[in-house]
């Protein structure tokens, strides 16, 4: 007899018993086909490990499989803007299906606000992951801990979630940063151009 372990996450999830009823010879190869049930898997990662128990020894392998659902999940997104600007909005998305997924893009709207947005329809290839893009514009918004849902389209189906966000009110240090830098810059250059031309008059004077 042999048995088939189904891991998903290093977690064993289902052990299936094959009973071995014809005897194995020398140089024979003997090859069996087991049905899986996956009604109750979830999509994923998974790893079948085979044992097979021959004169009081084990032999052991393994092998990883996949099992998809037509569902695009959201890893991660943009959470902190800055107020009256129009800042990237981010979206990391995960495919979990066996095929590329076409048509897919993302909707944006501000949960108590008519504010929203929507990014760009993009493919997304089969168990890939891509950064959907778009644009918010934060001018319109008072409050500065927001509620937003975003809703992803693809192939006739959609998924939700909501979100929180968060606008940050003030001086805005980067952007007037990278000012003040090219001003200083800027200003050292006039200088040095103003030192060479003196020294041009100067070496013409003489």
């Amino acid at each position: 007899d042999y048995i088939i372990e189904i891991y998903k996450d290093d977690e064993k999830i289902e052990t299936i018993k094959v009973a071995q009823n014809d005897p194995l010879n020398v140089s024979k190869i003997l090859s069996r086909m087991i049905s899986l049930d996956t009604l109750n898997y979830s999509a994923g990662d998974y790893n079948a490990v085979a044992l097979v128990n021959y004169n009081g020894n084990i032999a052991r392998t393994e092998n990883p499989f996949r099992i998809g659902e037509l569902s695009v999940e959201i890893l991660n997104y943009s959470k902190v803007f800055r107020e009256n600007k129009v800042d990237k909005f981010e979206i990391n998305v995960e495919s979990l299906w066996n095929t590329d997924i076409e048509n897919l893009h993302a909707e944006i709207r501000i949960i108590g606000n008519d504010l929203g947005f929507d990014t760009p329809i993009v493919r997304l290839n089969a168990w890939k992951k891509r950064t959907l893009e778009g644009f918010f514009d934060t001018k319109e918004l008072s409050d500065y801990d927001i509620s937003a849902n975003i809703t992803l389209y693809y192939d006739g189906k959609s998924s939700s979630e909501i979100i929180e966000l968060k606008i940050l009110k003030g001086f805005d240090y980067i952007f007037y940063g990278v000012i003040l830098i090219s001003i200083i810059i800027a200003s050292v250059l006039i200088w040095r151009i103003f030192i060479f031309i003196k020294k041009l008059v100067k070496i013409s004077n003489n």
